[in-house]
């Protein structure tokens, strides 16, 4: 019997994607620290403040809001002392008009020390390049791994389903079916208010509370029946297929263009949700796959056989097996989340212009061509954060296909 290799943590690869991978998490997590145009560490009569960390918690409720939090670095009164400041004294959308019309990184700049110089350059408005470079890091982080993590879910748990039950194995009460039906449907009339009136306030728990008990109590009268005891042999694979081609046969990049414009407000989540939607079934069908490879297995077929119940066989017998491929696939759409993130923000798409992304300082860039920092350090940005991804997926697909086991048993 042979096992498979586990895939290597991040230390075992080489140190340039180790340093590029902690970067990028390091600074998606504290870049307020790094740039920002209040002081970290500020000292004014006979005070100390914290600014940056005041006014975080201002914005998450659990502070007061003083006046203090009001001063830039580069507005700062007499007396007032800057103890710690951040490494670039600005944040994305900070606006120096004094530097405005694209200032080049090597050309003359109206500062007043070294310390407020824009050492990439600046945009029409003024805002520093280098601080866009580090917020708009944040907002990919944060969009690729939302949009991993939904479709890894998504695609986790529909494909074990589809791969382990397949399209004989799932059997269900048709009471149970006939009572979710009446659920669905009774909340489906409640949301139109075709008969019941939309409920406002708390009431809506009252109603669910109401349409919870309808499906109970008919749940309770199709089990008197014999046409309600039998079984209904549910087709989860054939489902499941259906679903994915559906998807497949979709323009992602298209419908995920239309559906923007629908939200009132496009919010990191609300990107990360859509991109991550049509990520799923690539992910899906390599685990339903191997489940159906591993689900005939003597291994699969003796843990069966003890009478283990199906969620403790999913969970610790097939869910180890397809993890590895999942990981790869992960890694790979990390990277596509990403290049997907900034293509949407340069179309203006994306989280809107006014939110400083890469992709928005590569439009701005498109503007004004002699203004080539816009274009050439996100470009780089999106470039290495593409290529590491892509060489971590790579890496890790030829480990587990160094170590795939063979038919005998388990991993």
């Amino acid at each position: 019997m042979t096992t498979r290799k586990p895939i290597g943590w991040l230390r075992t690869h080489p140190r340039w994607i180790r340093w590029v991978m902690g970067c990028w998490l390091g600074i998606a997590l504290l870049v307020p620290f790094l740039a920002n145009d209040k002081a970290l560490v500020a000292h004014y009569q006979g005070h100390w403040y914290f600014p940056v960390v005041q006014q975080w918690a201002v914005q998450a409720g659990m502070g007061r809001f003083d006046e203090m939090l009001r001063i830039p670095l580069h507005e700062k009164p007499p007396g007032y002392r800057v103890v710690v400041g951040p490494l670039i004294p600005y944040r994305a959308e900070t606006l120096d008009a004094s530097n405005g019309n694209y200032r080049s990184p090597f050309g003359p700049q109206q500062v007043s020390s070294w310390y407020y110089r824009h050492w990439l350059g600046t945009d029409q408005l003024g805002r520093d390049t280098l601080a866009g470079l580090l917020y708009g890091a944040r907002i990919a982080w944060w969009v690729g791994m939302g949009a991993m993590v939904l479709s890894v879910v998504l695609g986790l748990l529909l494909g074990l389903l589809a791969g382990y039950y397949a399209n004989d194995r799932l059997r269900i009460s048709r009471s149970v079916v006939g009572s979710t039906l009446i659920f669905l449907g009774a909340g489906v009339v409640w949301q139109t208010g075709w008969t019941i009136p939309h409920p406002t306030g708390w009431s809506w728990l009252v109603t669910l509370m109401v349409l919870a008990g309808l499906g109970m109590v008919c749940w309770w009268l199709l089990q008197r029946l014999s046409w309600g005891r039998r079984l209904l042999v549910i087709p989860l694979d054939r489902w499941f297929l259906a679903l994915v081609g559906w998807f497949k046969s979709l323009p992602g990049m298209v419908v995920v263009m239309a559906i923007l414009p629908l939200f009132k407000s496009t919010g990191i989540w609300s990107l990360a949700l859509l991109i991550g939607l049509f990520r799923w079934p690539l992910i899906g069908q390599y685990v339903r796959a191997e489940v159906l490879r591993i689900r005939h297995l003597p291994f699969m077929e003796s843990v069966r056989l003890l009478g283990l119940a199906d969620r403790k066989i999913l969970w610790k017998h097939a869910l180890p097996n397809v993890w590895p491929p999942v990981v790869v696939n992960a890694a790979f759409g990390v990277g596509a989340a990403v290049a997907v993130e900034s293509a949407l923000s340069f179309l203006g798409l994306g989280l809107g212009l006014q939110q400083v992304t890469w992709g928005t300082l590569l439009n701005a860039g498109r503007h004004y061509f002699p203004a080539w920092w816009l274009v050439v350090f996100p470009g780089v940005a999106i470039f290495m954060v593409v290529y590491v991804c892509n060489v971590l997926g790579d890496r890790w697909l030829a480990r587990y296909e160094a170590g795939t086991p063979s038919s005998d048993g388990p991993s």
